[in-house]
């Protein structure tokens, strides 16, 4: 089988370094020859002993990312779903790729969170969206999270000068494979503050329900986009975007996930009740950052079909969720600071 070049942004994030995981222990890992951005030379060396030929740069070191993207067959960005520099940087390496004769693979990280709505945890929105429902997903107004990059990556794609393509996130959850970063955002978040408050706590009435992937699930989705894109080339002529891809296995509503993490707390010994319940509005601020009220009690439902139609089986059920509380606790236990503050976005 022929080489193919790979650029990875996020290499020693939570995605990016499940990604890389996965590639490296592919059946035909040889194949895939991968260049990763690091921002500084103090995690190089690692990612160099995986067999990964390391760019030291940032997202904002364009004319670095124009170059890698330019020479690379496929760019999976992991990194970041709201960098906007970034993304253009890629889609004009891609660019001067296709225009030498050669067209690339754009693989984008976005989320769910472009679904998210403004419930504050108090209804469920009865509004489910399924990837191959494009005209559900254009409906959603330009000011969502994520959706400016999004349609900056969708525009190239249509174009016919690049393979775009965008993997939208839910809730991840479970403990990643990758070198460094191996827990998510949302759920640890929860965990934290409960920890810290000493009572496991949601948003409103906690009903607000968002889907969910384990991490180990969400990895071999890009390996199956990759698949697909390496043997099916999109139209090199202007085309409907066809290339958004949902991801998940079941769906949770926030005051479901926080009082798993009560019981489990509580059963650890962490705190002394189990009992869930409301946030105070100071308190949220607090513990889930400035935020923290829309997208912790936001509604964000969808559904993986484009992704299964091409051959993505992911191993996780619905329950599975749930019990994958008890080891994201023990690693926030073990690893963390006693006061550790919630960090990322929603």
């Amino acid at each position: 089988m022929s080489e193919v070049k790979v650029f990875l942004t996020g290499a020693t994030g939570y995605i990016g370094g499940q990604v890389l995981f996965a590639l490296l222990n592919r059946a035909d890992a040889s194949r895939y020859k991968i260049a990763a951005l690091i921002r500084g030379e103090e995690r190089a060396q690692k990612l160099r002993d995986l067999g990964t030929r390391v760019v030291v740069g940032s997202l904002d070191d364009v004319e670095i990312i124009k170059k890698e993207a330019s020479e690379a067959d496929v760019v999976l960005h992991t990194a970041h779903a709201d960098h906007m520099p970034s993304a253009k940087a890629i889609i004009a390496g891609l660019e001067a790729k296709a225009a030498a004769g050669k067209k690339g693979i754009y693989i984008h990280t976005s989320g769910t969170g472009v679904l998210a709505d403004f419930a504050y945890g108090d209804t469920v929105n009865p509004t489910i969206f399924s990837d191959l429902d494009l005209a559900l997903i254009d409906s959603l107004e330009d000011s969502q999270p994520h959706r400016d990059v999004d349609l900056v990556v969708r525009a190239a794609g249509a174009s016919g000068k690049v393979d775009a393509y965008i993997v939208l996130p839910p809730t991840i959850y479970g403990i990643g494979d990758g070198p460094f970063n191996k827990i998510s955002i949302q759920i640890p978040n929860h965990i934290r503050a409960a920890i810290q408050s000493g009572k496991a706590q949601y948003v409103g009435k906690g009903v607000a329900r968002w889907s969910n992937v384990h991490i180990s699930d969400l990895a071999p989705l890009y390996l199956t986009i990759l698949d697909h894109a390496l043997s099916h080339p999109q139209p090199s002529i202007p085309h409907p975007f066809e290339g958004y891809f949902f991801a998940e296995t079941g769906e949770h509503s926030w005051g479901e996930a926080v009082a798993e993490i009560g019981r489990v707390l509580k059963r650890k010994g962490v705190i002394a009740s189990e009992e869930a319940g409301t946030f105070g509005e100071d308190d949220v601020v607090t513990y889930l950052g400035a935020r923290g009220r829309k997208g912790y009690g936001s509604n964000s439902r969808s559904r993986a079909h484009r992704g299964r139609k091409i051959g993505w089986t992911p191993a996780k059920k619905p329950e599975d969720f749930f019990k994958a509380v008890s080891e994201e606790v023990d690693y926030i236990l073990a690893n963390e600071k006693p006061g550790s503050k919630a960090v990322g976005d929603h």
